[in-house]
């Protein structure tokens, strides 16, 4: 399959585990989206808010994503004093970026810049946001996943593994994602990575991170409703063979369980009765006396 990877450290994971199986592309993060549009892409790797932008066109892959704590290539870079910022320069590729960035100074900061998509020229604004740039520097310097890790209290799945809707069986599907899934295959490559703030996985955290992220996008007007996260579902629908099987057997369970309990029932009474037998003999005895 034709997979598109962004070309970014974090992601190099999905790169180390699926080069062998896969024809590999990488990219910057911020073009994968576009690549879906080409019918010869399997599946893509892309910003979060592109999907939820299109719930409808696209299927998000279940158990992995680039689920992240920090974002060492998105930093905002400001010369001054924070509070009194004005203007944000940006990448006009910079969507998800900005979103989160302004909702982070309006909630965190209580403050409300104006962002303007220009090139990188710190004069004319006094704060710039940086992609996949190692050398940012400024009187602060705000790292944007750790922002919003730290505005939300969950990771962000900043990037999701997506397919056009009804493009890949869900056979293919779980065959892509299995050597994905491995915590001993993750553990044993970060060991020499070192990236403290990255998962691969959509887990449970993750997840409530994407629950938050959607609610702070309708909440700001960028989505017109909270959609329904388009995540596959593996589980194979049962045939009426299978379903009939199962009834059976829960039938089957459900008759011994209550039998099991009228016997249980039944040791109980006759404990009782004997007790009861115990202690009538004991007041005889005790007026006889």
């Amino acid at each position: 399959m034709r997979i598109i990877l962004p070309n970014l450290p974090e992601a190099q994971y999905f790169v180390h585990v699926l080069k062998t199986q896969h024809q590999i592309v990488q990219m910057p993060l911020w073009d994968t989206f576009q690549q879906l549009e080409d019918p010869e892409t399997d599946v893509a790797l892309v910003p979060l808010l592109d999907v939820l932008k299109n719930p409808d066109a696209f299927d998000i892959l279940p158990h992995v994503a680039l689920s992240l704590e920090e974002t060492p290539f998105a930093k905002l870079a400001i010369q001054g004093d924070l509070l009194k910022i004005q203007r944000i320069g940006f990448p006009a590729v910079a969507k998800q970026e900005v979103l989160i960035m302004r909702t982070i100074l309006r909630e965190h900061y209580d403050i409300h810049p104006k962002f303007t998509p220009i090139k990188p020229d710190m004069s004319a604004v006094e704060g710039l946001l940086f992609l996949q740039q190692s050398d940012v520097s400024g009187d602060w310097v705000l790292d944007i996943g750790q922002e919003w890790y730290e505005y939300s209290n969950y990771p962000l799945p900043y990037a999701v593994f997506v397919v056009r809707k009804n493009h890949l069986s869900k056979e293919q599907i779980a065959n892509f994602i299995l050597p994905l899934q491995s915590q001993e295959r993750f553990t044993d490559w970060n060991n020499e990575k070192g990236f403290s703030y990255l998962s691969p996985f959509l887990n449970d955290a993750a997840l409530v991170g994407m629950d938050i992220f959607a609610e702070q996008m309708f909440f700001d007007g960028v989505l017109d409703e909270i959609p329904l996260f388009p995540i596959i579902d593996l589980k194979e629908e049962e045939t009426e063979e299978e379903r009939e099987e199962r009834v059976e057997r829960e039938e089957r369970e459900e008759q011994e369980s209550e039998e099991n309990d009228e016997l249980e029932q039944a040791d109980d009474d006759g404990e009782d009765y004997e007790g009861e037998e115990d202690y009538e003999g004991g007041q005889g005895d005790s007026f006889n006396y």
